[in-house]
């Protein structure tokens, strides 16, 4: 589990087994992005969004969902965001929604995230809806990050980590 924000948390799947660790960190809302029904304590606020990791899925809907549900209760407790490995669909819900509240290009809020949580990697279609949302809110009159340049990125991480060397 990464801290974003004192109020806003990135993770996985199995950050949300501890009930007593989140009770601990004083998580108390979560966004539960998972097909599978995670159970949480009746004392939790959950918003459950339930959806796979598709590139052709419009995120839209979740995207103005999670900002709304971050916003309302981000002076109540603490929020955590998550999908089964806190890599691509929690990671973009949170990509917009640092878009959303620092408008901040899309490259800036990667770089800031990626800083906190090295493992981020939005798929490829949500990637594109991110910048999609970078251009349609007149964040960057151009796309600040292009496809080929986050791959490429990309790329460049997993040559490193998966080298021969490591063998």
């Amino acid at each position: 589990m990464t801290e974003i924000f004192d109020y806003l948390f990135l993770g996985s799947k199995k950050d949300c087994f501890s009930h007593s660790f989140l009770i601990t960190n004083s998580i108390n809302c979560v966004i539960s992005i998972s097909i599978d029904h995670i159970p949480f304590p009746k004392e939790f606020n959950v918003l459950r969004l339930a959806f796979d990791d598709i590139p052709t899925l419009d995120l839209t809907p979740f995207f103005e969902q999670s900002v709304a549900f971050i916003e309302k209760n981000k002076d109540h407790g603490k929020i955590l965001v998550h999908c089964t490995k806190g890599v691509s669909r929690s990671a973009s819900v949170v990509l917009y929604y640092l878009m959303f509240i620092t408008n901040k290009t899309l490259k800036e809020s990667f770089t800031f995230l990626a800083k906190k949580r090295p493992i981020i990697h939005p798929n490829l279609g949500f990637f594109l809806q991110l910048l999609e949302y970078e251009k349609e809110s007149g964040l960057s009159p151009e796309p600040s990050f292009h496809p080929w340049e986050y791959f490429k990125c990309s790329k460049e991480k997993y040559l490193r980590e998966w080298s021969l060397d490591s063998y």
